[in-house]
């Protein structure tokens, strides 16, 4: 028999043939604020785009403007300190574009978005949703997106029990309420008997008065 020749194959990278993108996360945390507190900084953080020669940006934030007002946006301490910017706001978005000579490099947060909370708004919260995201023209890596929220505090704390009067405090006050209520002076209201029975016994009396002067007195440490 003949030899065969057994033919060698070299393989060689082809640049037609596609390589990984690269995978570019941008996200809003989750912020919890107080009625009413101003200049809330809301970053938008990037995953690490060293390398990936983005120098320019762009998107628009959706939010709630009957909780909270965009205000503006700042670069300083973030990756793209030193950007040329434009931002517009209104009807409940605030568009911004921004864009450097030399690339971003690391990781860490891309803008700060700055906001206000209604001073009547107690509770509740809004999304706060990207979209339109473009970086460079948007070619040569995946992006992916995650949206956060701004939660506000409700402004009233909640009901303290043996806090009749309903101030805030529990005082000689809450227990004179108390002895007035159970000789027929005074009504109190369905949460304030919930918040008179101190003793927890379905019963409201002078016994829950006297836990009362207790605690005000520093006798007993809670109910």
């Amino acid at each position: 028999m003949k030899d065969k020749l057994i033919p060698l194959i070299l393989l060689t990278l082809s640049p037609s043939l596609p390589l990984s993108a690269a995978t570019i996360t941008l996200s809003i945390p989750t912020i919890t604020s107080d009625p009413g507190e101003s200049d809330i900084r809301v970053p938008v953080n990037i995953s690490d785009v060293t390398g990936l020669g983005i120098i320019s940006a762009q998107m628009t934030i959706l939010y709630d403007p009957d909780l909270v007002v965009a205000k503006r946006i700042e670069f300083g301490g973030t990756i793209a300190q030193g950007v040329s910017s434009a931002y517009a706001v209104g009807n409940g978005k605030i568009k911004l574009a921004f864009t450097r000579a030399n690339p971003f490099e690391g990781s860490g947060v891309l803008v700060f978005i700055l906001f206000d909370l209604l001073p009547k708004v107690s509770g509740g919260q809004t999304p706060l949703v990207m979209s339109n995201v473009k970086l460079n023209e948007g070619k040569g890596f995946e992006l992916k997106i995650g949206n956060g929220e701004l939660r506000i505090k409700s402004g009233n704390p909640p009901p303290t029990l043996g806090d009749v009067s309903g101030d805030g405090e529990i005082t000689i006050f809450d227990a004179a309420l108390l002895l007035q209520y159970i000789v027929g002076l005074i009504e109190l209201t369905p949460q304030q008997r919930e918040l008179a029975d101190v003793s927890r016994n379905g019963r409201i009396t002078a016994y829950d008065v006297a836990l009362i002067l207790q605690y005000v007195v520093g006798n007993i440490k809670s109910f």
